[in-house]
């Protein structure tokens, strides 16, 4: 059974995804150097995953929400309805479709980092033609929808 916990969670590992395989392929700095931070720091990259898998595997089902085992975040403030819950559910897929939009459109050009690109060009399609930061708008989304069942 889908729930909105799942939702929310697999929202997220899906923007994971999709960054850690995307970043891999982006185009080089006119200084010559390429601005992926994830090639460059990639022991960093190894602990964040080892990180995040254990906080998962410490996630486990019960009775159709997920609820986290240990003394930090194991009680939430109040119940949220179901209601609020698939509310969230839609603004975290939302906005993380947002954001996935926003770096398909930037393709290669995308940087974490400010950085000028060899063969640079300007994106103005796709999300682009509404939103002037689309990715930080998918992202701050996101965290509404995250943040508001709990």
């Amino acid at each position: 059974m889908i729930t909105y916990e799942g939702i929310i969670i697999g929202s997220w590992i899906a923007f994971l995804l999709v960054w850690s395989v995307s970043a891999l392929h982006v185009k080089r700095d006119i200084r010559g150097g390429h601005s992926d931070l994830w090639r460059l720091y990639w022991l960093f990259r190894i602990v964040v995953i080892v990180f995040l898998a254990f906080a998962v595997i410490r996630t486990r089902l019960d009775g159709g929400h997920y609820v986290v085992s240990g003394p930090v975040f194991s009680h939430a403030l109040f119940v949220p309805s179901l209601f609020l819950g698939w509310i969230a559910a839609v603004l975290s897929a939302a906005g993380i479709g947002i954001a996935i939009w926003a770096r398909f459109h930037l393709g290669r050009n995308w940087s974490p980092r400010p950085a000028v690109k060899e063969d640079r060009e300007l994106v103005t399609g796709g999300p682009y033609v509404y939103v002037r930061h689309p990715i930080y708008t998918g992202l701050i989304l996101t965290s509404f929808g995250t943040f508001a069942p709990e």
